[in-house]
């Protein structure tokens, strides 16, 4: 009933709940696709908490770095592509850092996100920037003609994203070569350094661990598809003829 764009995933309907699926459409066709489509809705949701979460389940060890959060290397990568002025590489400078955050530090503290030397320009700084940036990817359509309807990364270049997110692809946009992990090269450390993020020598490979999400998902709400489309159904009618008779038992 349902598919993603580059993906494997399906809504599916199990054999015993196949036969009430086809009555209710045969009998209620115009409430069925309004309950397809709230079922895209439902997934829609589902989805981008998902990613929020980190990954499905929630993934509380894989929180989005604080790198990431303020989007450091994608102002270095804008600011190298402007003109260079003064003005631009404002943007990169660091705070001055204060004498409690000095103190914390020098005792072994980590550094918090309220001491971080990152300005913080508008969006940049949000915490769920990144994460919010592939949350509003995902879309759902509904095919009147067919009675179907499509969830996820309807288009090639977020489903580009997705994959590379859940599979824990890294690397250069266009490319994005290494899986899990990526050698650190001399470039590499050049351009951490210049956006302020110096790497230690220590460093030799980037981890990029993998956030399930779509699999998950699915696997959450499929067993659950028939009781949404019926319920979802009976709402619609109730609302419009002010009463509800018996639908179709499963199984019968």
């Amino acid at each position: 009933m349902a598919k993603l764009h580059g993906s494997v995933a399906l809504c599916k309907v199990e054999d015993e709940a196949q036969g009430q699926m086809e009555w209710l459409a045969k009998h209620f066709p115009s409430e069925f696709g309004r309950a397809l489509r709230h079922v895209g809705w439902r997934y829609k949701i589902a989805i981008s908490n998902a990613i929020y979460a980190g990954g499905s389940p929630p993934q509380s060890n894989r929180k989005i770095s604080l790198m990431r959060q303020y989007r450091r290397m994608d102002l270095l990568g804008r600011v190298n592509s402007l003109s260079g002025t003064s003005h631009d590489y404002t943007r990169l400078a660091l705070k001055r850092k204060t004498k409690k955050q000095k103190r914390y530090e020098a005792k072994g503290g980590t550094r918090q996100r309220h001491m971080t030397r990152w300005k913080v320009w508008g969006r940049r700084g949000r915490e769920h920037a990144f994460q919010g940036s592939l949350a509003n990817a995902v879309r759902y359509k509904f095919y009147p003609e067919t009675q179907a309807v499509r969830i996820g990364f309807l288009t090639p270049s977020a489903a580009k994203w997705a994959d590379a997110v859940q599979s824990g692809k890294r690397g250069s946009d266009d490319i994005l070569g290494f899986r899990g992990r990526q050698p650190v090269t001399d470039r590499m450390r050049r351009a951490f350094w210049a956006a302020g993020v110096p790497l230690s020598k220590s460093t030799t490979v980037l981890e990029q661990p993998e956030r399930p999400i779509i699999d998950p998902v699915f696997e959450l709400l499929n067993p659950e598809l028939p009781m949404i489309v019926e319920k979802r159904i009976y709402k619609i009618i109730q609302k419009s003829k002010g009463s509800v008779w018996p639908l179709l038992p499963v199984g019968r």
